[in-house]
């Protein structure tokens, strides 16, 4: 596996580069943002981060200028349903700090404004990954005073019943199409039980579970919101 390249620029396009390495050219697809950090003229060298991405078909690199937009490349498809094509979109019209940000934010407007990247792909992967955020990016978190959902170690930790927690869950199964006082009601009781985990997305889960539940269709005909999170599907 190909972690990492240094060599010379030879071809510059859109979205990728080719990168003379002891006269072996190598093809590396690269984010929008990315070319904008290089800027530098052919035929000068330049070391990236690689991700080498082996399918049963194809074997591809794809090259990030920091580390940072390479950890966050492999921990976006890490999540269900998000490609490499994806990931990268995603990277290219944001930041390693403003992705985090807008995970933190719920700042769907932000993330649907990714070509590919709809309102409901946009609600899970926040779900998702908002707690595995803090835990995969501590030292970037801590050197940024940026918290995801919880408070930094110089802070107090914040109890499961914040508001700024239900205001959260609140949104995301509202843009899950779920309505009425009874979500208020169901989140409020969940936050309320002494036993329920901490984790931002077990609880939404669990209130995902309990309102899928109360709002059961008889025909059975209705589809499972709770496995439509697990999947990820839009």
């Amino acid at each position: 596996m190909i972690g990492r390249l240094s060599g010379t620029l030879v071809y510059l396009g859109t979205d990728k580069l080719i990168l003379d390495v002891n006269s072996v050219g190598y093809v590396v697809n690269v984010t929008s943002a990315c070319l904008h950090k290089l800027a530098i003229p052919m035929d000068k060298r330049l070391t990236l981060e690689i991700h080498h991405h082996v399918r049963e078909n194809a074997s591809e690199l794809y090259g990030f200028k920091t580390r940072l937009e390479h950890d966050l490349f492999e921990f976006l498809i890490g999540a269900k349903g998000v490609g490499p094509k994806l990931a990268l979109a995603i990277l290219s019209h944001l930041s390693g700090e403003s992705l985090l940000n807008a995970i933190r934010a719920q700042d769907y407007r932000s993330l649907t404004a990714v070509p590919g990247l709809g309102k409901k792909k946009a609600e899970y992967l926040v779900v998702e990954l908002r707690d595995k955020c803090e835990k995969r990016f501590a030292d970037v978190l801590n050197q940024s005073n940026t918290v995801i959902g919880k408070a930094s170690p110089t802070q107090a930790a914040p109890k499961v019943s914040d508001r700024s927690v239900f205001n959260d869950i609140v949104l995301g199964l509202e843009g899950m199409g779920f309505k009425g006082q009874d979500v208020d009601a169901i989140v409020r009781s969940v936050l309320a039980d002494d036993n329920v985990s901490s984790e931002f997305s077990e609880l939404f889960k669990r209130c995902l579970q309990r309102l899928s539940s109360a709002q059961n269709n008889p025909t059975g005909t209705q589809n499972n919101p709770v496995a439509e999170f697990e999947n990820g599907r839009t």
